[in-house]
């Protein structure tokens, strides 16, 4: 199968099954952190994986980890304002 038709084959299949395709932004979270309880504990889990991925030469991954981290210190303090 080329690159093309895998391409089709996908947006065919997530045009009739999007639900297929997405997940909550809990569900986002727990796979990037696993299901740790604390806030401090998540962060300091995407610490070291993007340390890690520093580490590995994977440049991509350690800056999705930093982007996260950051991300979820901005919804986390807006979300301590709306108490």
């Amino acid at each position: 199968m080329s690159e093309r038709q895998r391409l089709e084959a996908l947006q065919t299949l997530r045009a009739k099954y999007p639900q297929d395709f997405t997940v909550t932004p809990a569900q986002a979270r727990d796979r990037r952190h696993g299901t740790c309880c604390s806030m401090a504990v998540r962060r300091e889990v995407s610490r070291r994986a993007g340390s890690q991925c520093l580490k590995d030469g994977n440049l991509g991954a350690a800056q999705f980890h930093y982007h996260w981290l950051i991300a979820e210190m901005v919804l986390n303090a807006a979300a301590e304002k709306k108490k």
